[in-house]
């Protein structure tokens, strides 16, 4: 017996962030690279930066 294959969409939620001219064209650029290469987004790049980010930030020891 075969087992059933049910796939799964991940769930996402739509924001807004406000961020630098400065930011948002460094980042453009670097979609339009990517996507000439790869076919990655501007979110893609953008989610992807986030994650690289936080996954390098050491919570344990951040001074608030």
């Amino acid at each position: 017996m075969k087992d059933n294959w049910i796939p799964i969409i991940p769930t996402k939620t739509v924001i807004s962030v406000r961020i630098d001219d400065v930011i948002l064209e460094r980042i453009d650029k670097l979609s339009e690279k990517f996507s000439k290469q790869q076919k990655m987004s501007r979110n893609e790049l953008i989610k992807q930066c986030l994650i690289f980010a936080l996954d390098r930030i050491d919570e344990e020891n951040i001074n608030i």
